[in-house]
């Protein structure tokens, strides 16, 4: 598939932050002219506009989804393939050196882009990377949080890289001009493993660095590819994306499945939500990552998994599910596959996971310790979300936040 390319006015540069690659994008539904479900698994670059055209932004689309309620019902939700997305500089003024002229006959709005036009701005990339001799900043390393290591080499690898795109832009790192001649990013996540860990990673670690630094996927996919999969059925087994992005409370809205990337075939695709079970989903989500960050605890996401966090070396692990009278138990089952898909996926990466359904509390105490009873026969234990009472309350037996988190407790 060509890649595509949107193009705004340069004045619209700050909605898209000053660090690295968001978690996730909103396109306006009248940036998009053409069907919303072609945009997933292709390469989105964000062009600004002024007196010139700069690049600023590379975004693999993962999965799209459609806002359904507030201010942007209507527009489509973004989500990016971090290893294979990467920010410039953080602006237009920065972007000087990115000016391209490649873009100057396509229109405001998302489009398609050449193959020739795809091949120069990825060249554009390519001849901006700065190497250097000294080791990476560590001022710039300091801005990276980074929680969530994987004990998969490889996985853990790619997390150490996604850490930094989503915090640094591609001005802000280097690549190495000695030893392993790591690229930017992979120079960059080399540094962060080796300060997590307290010994530099092993050589197949750092092969794997190599192999995931952003610019090398960009020119990787450059090239033709014979396997474009197989025709015919595809019988391979629902992915768990496990690629984490931290939450934002105040970026969570209500949205409907569109369209993911063929690699990226998710449970919730199969397992639809109606609108009002979804805006009431998102409407818990949002409440209890805020309490969480109240809290000072980090809360994380993906495409599959609700919510998780670490919590005294334990990676909680929530599927959140809207529920009631009717529909209590089917939610109930729904949420309890889709936990043992998860811990499933995650066992291979972590340890000490500890995997709780949230569901919302019903008007019917004998269904709700049905459903209690009948989940710890699975071992999986429910906790039910109460909007009626006030924090801590609203949900009774949350794992217990560090005591360094803990805030003090105001009288009166």
């Amino acid at each position: 598939m060509s890649d595509l390319v949107w193009v705004l006015d340069n004045e619209k540069g700050t909605s898209f932050g000053s660090a690295g690659v968001s978690g996730s994008y909103i396109l306006p539904k009248n940036e998009v002219d053409f069907e919303p479900e072609s945009l997933a698994g292709r390469r989105l670059w964000v062009v600004l506009r002024g007196q010139e055209d700069r690049l600023l932004l590379l975004v693999k689309v993962k999965k799209v989804e459609r806002i359904i309620d507030g201010y942007y019902s209507g527009d489509y939700w973004i989500s990016p393939e971090m290893t294979g997305s990467l920010k410039l500089v953080s602006d237009y003024v920065g972007a000087a050196r990115y000016a391209t002229m490649s873009t100057r006959a396509s229109k405001l709005g998302v489009s398609e882009l050449s193959q020739v036009s795809s091949v120069a701005l990825a060249l554009l990339v390519k001849g901006s990377i700065q190497t250097k001799l000294l080791p990476p900043d560590k001022h710039s390393l300091s801005k990276v949080d980074f929680q969530l290591m994987p004990s998969n080499g490889r996985r853990l690898a790619q997390s150490a890289l996604r850490a930094l795109v989503s915090h640094l832009t591609l001005d802000q790192v280097w690549a190495n001009g000695t030893g392993d001649r790591l690229g930017a990013f992979s120079n960059y996540a080399c540094a962060l493993l080796t300060k997590k860990m307290g010994t530099k990673p092993s050589p197949e670690i750092v092969g794997d660095l190599k192999a995931f630094d952003p610019v090398s996927v960009i020119f990787a996919e450059e090239k033709p590819s014979a396997e474009r999969g197989e025709p015919g059925h595809n019988y391979n087994a629902p992915s768990v994306d496990t690629e984490f992005a931290e939450i934002d409370p105040g970026k969570i809205y209500a949205r409907e499945f569109v369209s993911a990337d063929s690699k990226l075939r998710n449970l919730e695709e199969a397992l639809k939500k109606t609108q009002h079970a979804e805006k009431i989903h998102q409407a818990m989500l949002k409440d209890i990552s805020e309490y969480l960050i109240t809290n000072g605890i980090k809360p994380y996401e993906s495409s599959s998994i609700d919510l998780l966090y670490m919590s005294r070396e334990k990676l909680n692990v929530f599927e959140i599910k809207s529920s009631n009278i009717d529909n209590i138990l089917s939610q109930s089952s729904k949420g309890a596959f889709q936990l043992a898909c998860y811990l499933n996926e995650l066992s291979k990466d972590y340890d000490n996971l500890n995997a709780r359904l949230v569901l919302h509390v019903t008007q019917s105490p004998e269904l709700q310790k049905y459903a209690v009873e009948a989940l710890l026969r699975l071992g999986i234990e429910v906790l039910f979300y109460d909007p009626g009472k006030s924090w801590p309350n609203r949900i009774q037996g949350l794992p217990e936040l560090p005591l360094e988190f803990r805030l003090p407790t105001v009288s009166g």
